[in-house]
């Protein structure tokens, strides 16, 4: 059972670490993909925030979103109007989340659900990112609006609460042995008080 139980341990500090590796690592990819005016990915996914009320009702304002890329000659084989949501990055480098309306010979024809019209900017190859596979999370996306410091100390947040965890961790084990001291120390005190009362006994015979 102890062998177990320490197998256990080992088990949880080493899941542990290589989370904490993954965070920090996600979080340099992340930071490394914004400074170079792109989308972080992972596995060929992406993540982005809402900040714009353009495809509202569909996706409000502080939605997260979850983005496939894709490769584009691949997608228009798939492609389905009036139906997909399309992200591309645009002239301005912004990365626009909008609706297909038309596939055309020249690209690409986009628009917002909320705007009167269609986007100046036609989708070719060469700024074409991917598609929406989902959006949700609107009250933790609303939190990191204007407050990019938000993720920063999230991440703190975790490490304070590992390292609370793991000193309760620490604390709970310590405390079964000052148990054990403190029980054969009665049993101990116990035994020499039998002794003694023996041994009056004994006296007054």
């Amino acid at each position: 059972m102890k062998k177990f139980k320490a197998f256990l341990k080992n088990i949880s500090i080493i899941l542990s670490f290589l989370f904490f590796i993954i965070i920090i690592a996600l979080v340099l990819l992340s930071v490394r993909a914004k400074k170079e005016e792109k989308l972080f990915s992972l596995f060929g996914y992406s993540y982005s925030l809402v900040v714009s009320p353009s495809m509202e009702e569909a996706i409000k304002v502080g939605d997260l979103l979850l983005i496939k890329q894709l490769d584009y000659e691949k997608y228009l084989k798939e492609a389905e109007e009036e139906k997909d949501i399309i992200v591309y990055a645009s002239k301005k480098k912004v990365f626009i989340v909008h609706r297909l309306k038309e596939i055309t010979a020249e690209g690409l024809i986009l628009k917002g659900d909320n705007n009167p019209d269609v986007d100046e900017e036609l989708v070719t190859n060469d700024n074409f990112v991917g598609i929406v596979r989902a959006n949700g999370l609107n009250f933790i996306g609303r939190l990191l609006i204007g407050n990019k410091m938000m993720i920063f100390f999230v991440f703190i947040i975790f490490l304070i609460y590992v390292i609370v965890t793991e000193s309760i961790n620490i604390a709970l084990k310590k405390k079964p042995k000052k148990a054990e001291i403190s029980a054969a120390l009665r049993a101990e005190l116990k035994e020499e008080l039998l002794k003694e009362i023996k041994k009056e006994l004994k006296d007054e015979k």
